[in-house]
């Protein structure tokens, strides 16, 4: 039986500011141990500070991450403005010394003050929204409902280096000097020139990404091997039972959510439900338990409305019953 808010949280309540302060240290320290480069250090800092909340924004602009995507509220596109990453530059400097020359150093000091003065967007969708839109490098990006994708104004470096909560379909363009890299909470996927799509929701154990065309090689943390993928294959990695499984798809099947589609793969009820409440931005109680072990595999084309799409649901699950209030549906 589930009763949840329809709220999708990107960040966590908000620590003290000695709290803040001591994550953002660890991040520094963690980050040293684990032999990050300079400008995978600076990243991860943008991205751990703008989900505290610790960062300016352009005035009027979006809120943190939970204020806008997945809270049925409307998307947008924030700047994150950079002069408060100059501190983050200053404790990076004991990792450069650790281990490097002083002309290393230099270097490092030269990229993380580049690094200081470049800001991030931040590009959000609410529940209903899709948006799509270029990266400084031309790769398309599409973003389905729910979805946030942080990304610097400019790639500064030898690789460029966005980070996604949600589901976004990317046509990366090709730089073979400059590998394109996508980060989500569970897993980084790391590719040249490639068409793939990757969903990654916050409140979904499930994390998949399929490829339409090229290659990508995906880490998983805790897997000492990186997984490769060819053109229709999806990887998928459950978080909860940390299983990695790779299988032949249909790539089209997963993109078609860009025009309207709606595919459904191996779903509970419950995940089916968060999965529609995303797309038609409303709420929807599952109260009860009858369909508990039911797994849903359905495909629809665009256009369909909420209620014709838990109408088929209802054909598959004899029994189901539907009650409607507002903008509240719920399945008994």
């Amino acid at each position: 039986m589930s009763d949840r808010p329809n709220n999708m949280e990107l960040q966590p309540p908000l620590p003290s500011p000695a709290g803040e302060q001591d994550r953002l240290l660890d991040l520094w320290r963690q980050s040293g141990d684990a032999g990050m480069d300079m400008e995978t250090v600076m990243e991860e800092y943008r991205i751990l500070a703008d989900r505290l909340g610790i960062v300016g924004t352009e005035e009027g602009a979006a809120g943190p991450c939970s204020g806008n995507a997945g809270n049925g509220g409307r998307g947008g596109r924030r700047k994150v403005l950079a002069g408060l990453f100059r501190y983050a530059a200053i404790l990076a400097l004991p990792l450069c010394i650790a281990g490097a020359g002083i002309a290393m150093l230099l270097q490092s000091r030269e990229k993380a003050e580049a690094l200081a003065e470049t800001g991030f967007i931040q590009e959000a969708t609410g529940y209903g929204e899709k948006k799509d839109f270029y990266l400084p490098d031309s790769t398309r990006v599409w973003l389905n409902s729910g979805s946030v994708l942080i990304y610097p104004e400019k790639f500064i470096g030898n690789r460029r280096n966005v980070f996604l909560s949600g589901e976004g379909y990317f046509q990366v363009t090709e730089d073979r000097r400059r590998p394109f890299s996508v980060r989500t909470d569970n897993i980084s996927v790391k590719v040249h020139g490639t068409a793939f799509n990757l969903s990654s929701y916050a409140d979904d154990s499930v994390v998949k990404t399929t490829l339409e065309s090229g290659s990508v090689e995906i880490a998983v943390p805790g897997k000492e091997k990186t997984f490769t993928l060819v053109p229709d294959e999806q990887l998928t990695y459950n978080t909860g039972s940390d299983e990695v499984k790779i299988e032949k798809v249909s790539s089209s099947d997963f993109s078609t959510w860009r025009d309207g589609g709606i595919t459904i793969d191996d779903r509970s009820l419950e995940e089916t439900a968060l999965m529609l409440e995303k797309m038609f931005n409303v709420r929807i109680i599952v109260a009860t338990e009858r369909f508990a072990g039911a797994r849903l595999n359905i495909r629809f084309r665009s256009g369909e409305t909420i209620g014709n799409v838990l109408h088929i649901i209802q054909g598959i699950l004899p029994g189901m019953r539907i009650d409607t209030s507002g903008n509240v549906i719920i399945i008994r």
